[in-house]
Formats: structure tokens, sequence, C-alpha cells
């Protein structure tokens, strides 16, 4: 009967052994289990951030379009209104221009006819001079001879 009992413990002793080497292999695949799952989640949640990142960035880069939008616009307005400015300087130029050239005809005109003026004056003077001397002749004949 020892021998029964010994054989027993024997084999409970091996299958105890059995079940602990069972055991130890059980919780060995739960920790890489775990380990995997962990790096699982690790791996998501840093997929989650990039996502997140990457709306902020789609976010930033919509708000930056639409401010390139907006200067693009003011610098079309800008290049227009500097065309019409432009437009308006050539032809307030020309204008201007036209405005020269007759004051300069003008100019050229009233020289002409300033030289003509004096011309006439010089011979009125001419003239002037001429009766003034005829007028002191006939004063000094009309005179009598002082004695």
């Amino acid at each position: 009967e020892t021998r029964s009992i010994m054989s027993q413990l024997v084999n409970a002793k091996e299958k105890l052994d059995r079940f602990k080497d069972a055991k130890s292999a059980v919780e060995q695949e739960l920790s890489k289990e775990l380990q995997q799952r962990k790096g699982v989640e690790d791996t998501n949640r840093d997929l989650r951030k990039q996502l997140a990142d990457q709306s902020d960035l789609w976010e930033e880069n919509g708000r930056l379009s639409k401010e390139l939008t907006r200067a693009e616009d003011t610098i079309g307005d800008l290049r227009r209104q500097l065309k019409d400015q432009s437009n308006d300087w050539w032809r307030d130029s020309d204008w201007l221009n036209k405005q020269l050239t007759y004051a300069w005809d003008e100019s050229g005109q009233l020289r002409a006819q300033l030289s003509h003026a004096e011309e006439e004056s010089g011979k009125l003077r001419a003239q002037l001079h001429g009766a003034e001397a005829n007028l002191a002749a006939a004063q000094r004949q009309k005179q009598p001879p002082s004695a």
C-alpha cells in the first residue's frame, strides 16, 4: 500500500510539475501577448496622435490656403489699381504735354509779336525823336532872335 501511495505521490508530483511547466508556458505566452498588445496599443496611440497632428496640419493648411487666396486677391486688386492709376497718369501726362506744346507755341507767337512790337516801338521812338527835333527846330525858328 505504501508503494501505491508513493506511486500516486510520484504521479501527482509529476502531474504537478507538468502543470507548473504548462502554467509557466501559458504565463510566458500571456506575457508575450500582453507585450504585443501593449505594442499594438502604443502603435495605435502613436497613429492617433499622428492623425490628430495631421488633422491640425490640414486645418492649418486650409487656413493658410485661405490667407494665400486673400493675399492673391489683394495683389490682383493692387495691380488693377496701379494699372488704372498708370492709365490716369499717362492720360494726364498726355494732356499736360499737349498743354505744354500749346503754351510753347503761344509763347513763340508772343515772342514774335513782342519782337515785332519792339521793332515798331523802335521805329515810333525814332519818329518821335525826329518829330521832337522838328518841333524844337520849328520853335527856334518862331522865336525872334535875341539881340
